[in-house]
């Protein structure tokens, strides 16, 4: 049986030439979120998604 679809998630902490070699294998962005940290609380919050 074969995968239909693999997903990669990645992230900053990714090595910076990651999403270019995805892609370069043939990968597509799916869409993109941006994670805040709040100082005064630390915890992570959303905030503007976009979908490409």
């Amino acid at each position: 049986m074969e995968a239909a679809r693999v997903v990669v998630y990645t992230c900053s902490l990714d090595h910076p030439g990651a999403l270019a070699n995805y892609q370069s294998r043939g990968f597509r962005v799916l869409n993109r979120n941006c994670i805040v940290e709040l100082p005064d609380h630390g915890v992570a919050a959303p905030a503007a998604e976009t979908t490409l």
